[in-house]
């Protein structure tokens, strides 16, 4: 199913970029400039710079934290990691981090279950269906380290 949805990727990047350089290419065509070549690759390092800015700004700790957890980090959060793949029809997020029992609260205020913990963790669990067909939160805090884990999945 991998293999499917990065071959989705290299269709959609391929596919937006022919629309991009049809438009470069009119356009060039339209002034009458020689060597369109060179526009072309110009227009091609634009876009992929484009995307891979894009992809970086998206990916970065902090905003992940922020865009799933649903607040900013707080100023107290220290080695904040995470990883991010949403793909097609399937997608999932990792967080990690030392923070203190009121970020946890406010982490868990949003309609987490209590489940058994997990060795020295406390685990809360949320099952839901926002964006995809399933969803699923599970968040993991040691409260003798402060260590925090959050984990989503989501699939269609």
């Amino acid at each position: 199913m991998q293999a499917l949805n990065v071959l989705f990727l290299i269709v959609l990047f391929t596919i937006t970029f022919a629309v991009i350089a049809a438009i470069v290419m009119s356009v060039l065509y339209l002034f009458g400039v020689r060597r369109k070549s060179r526009w072309i690759f110009a227009s091609f390092v634009l876009y992929c710079s484009f995307v891979g800015v894009d992809f970086y700004l998206n990916t970065r700790p902090a905003v992940v934290f922020e865009r799933w957890l649903g607040f900013a980090p707080p100023a107290h959060v220290q080695d904040l990691k995470s990883s991010l793949w949403i793909l097609g029809d399937s997608g999932r997020v990792s967080l990690s981090c030392t923070t203190t029992e009121e970020t946890f609260d406010r982490i868990i205020k949003r309609g987490m279950e209590r489940m058994p913990d997990v060795g020295r963790s406390q685990h809360y669990h949320r099952r839901f269906s926002e964006h995809f067909g399933t969803e699923s939160e599970d968040v993991y805090f040691n409260a003798s380290t402060g260590r925090l884990r959050y984990s989503w999945a989501g699939t269609d």
